[in-house]
């Protein structure tokens, strides 16, 4: 049995799964009959196996169902199959039209393709393959990073300077992404020849562009900054929490410095850029949080990020 509206159609058959992910939960639910259950499994936008038997209706979400076993009509187990045929003349589904390839949606991921592949294994088995893929937002460029594929953009701003908490709006309403960090020298390289692009209307060589950093608590004092835990980039929360090796993070000689006797004046954290690359060109520096220039440039912008498919 089949049916289908738009994009999508439900195939009906005797079987039952074999190989399940029990590490991801599944929907188990209570349904009049198999159709019921197929319906559900429709409806929910990234349901793709549904199992029906004894009244009990299991709904599989993607990546979790890979082998069904083929079973016939005495078993009363039934397996619904969520597609992308639509076509009248693809009904009735026969088991030699596979392999079969298909697609669902999920609208909280609009840059992530589910791609999946139903397959005969062998007369009594078939096979679910899945293959998700990321990509970026427009104007955001894709990077692999150990824990995950990561999104960057560098927004520059040629009409005015911006401060850290204006750079977080920035990111923010710039597809719900966080001031991001540099995970290492390709990611660096990217957001410093970006940055070089910019011209200052001040008449500065140089321009700062905000990145993941702020001071911990801990790293205050002269005394605190001294020891191994207040390093570099250890000084500093990330705002970005898909860093991994901060190798990115290539300092300014003697820096960071922004701790005196006082206590802490520069508590973020800047990359410099400039126009014909000299001694600042793509060295990291911490900066006083509300500024927007120093004597050697504006700041003009930031590095935004989020992990890719979103």
């Amino acid at each position: 049995m089949a049916f289908s509206m738009s994009d999508k159609r439900i195939f009906e058959f005797y079987g039952q799964p074999v190989v399940i992910d029990s590490t991801v939960d599944h929907i188990t639910t209570d349904a009049l009959n198999e159709t019921l259950c197929a319906a559900m499994c429709y409806n929910l936008e990234k349901c793709v196996v549904a199992y029906f038997h004894n009244s009990t209706c299991k709904l599989f979400e993607y990546g979790i169902v890979t082998q069904i076993e083929k079973l016939d009509k005495t078993s009363k187990k039934v397996i619904a199959l969520k597609t992308n045929m639509s076509r009248e003349e693809d009904c009735p589904f026969i088991f030699y039209m596979l392999p079969l390839r298909s697609e669902i949606k999920d609208l909280s991921a609009p840059y992530t393709e589910f791609l999946y592949t139903i397959d005969n294994e062998t007369e009594s088995m078939m096979t679910i393959t899945y293959n998700k893929t990321v990509s970026c937002a427009p104007g955001y460029t894709k990077f692999t990073r150990p824990k995950t594929e990561y999104c960057l953009s560098l927004y520059t701003s040629t009409a005015g300077k911006i401060n850290y908490m204006e750079a977080q709006q920035i990111c923010s309403s710039q597809n719900f992404s966080v001031v991001a960090g540099l995970e290492n020298a390709e990611e660096r390289l990217f957001a410093t020849e970006q940055g070089s692009k910019t011209t200052s209307p001040d008449g500065y060589k140089a321009s700062m562009f905000w990145v993941s950093g702020i001071r911990k608590s801990s790293c205050f004092t002269l005394s605190q900054v001294q020891s191994p835990e207040c390093a570099g980039i250890k000084a500093f929360n990330p705002t970005d929490n898909w860093l991994s090796t901060s190798s990115g993070y290539k300092w300014i000689a003697n820096n960071p410095d922004g701790v005196t006797e006082l206590g802490p004046t520069q508590n973020c954290v800047v990359l410099w850029t400039e126009q014909y690359p000299r001694n600042l060109h793509g060295l990291v520096d911490d900066a006083t949080c509300t500024a927007v220039n120093t004597a050697y440039g504006d700041a003009r912008g930031v590095l935004c990020g989020r992990v890719a498919g979103y």
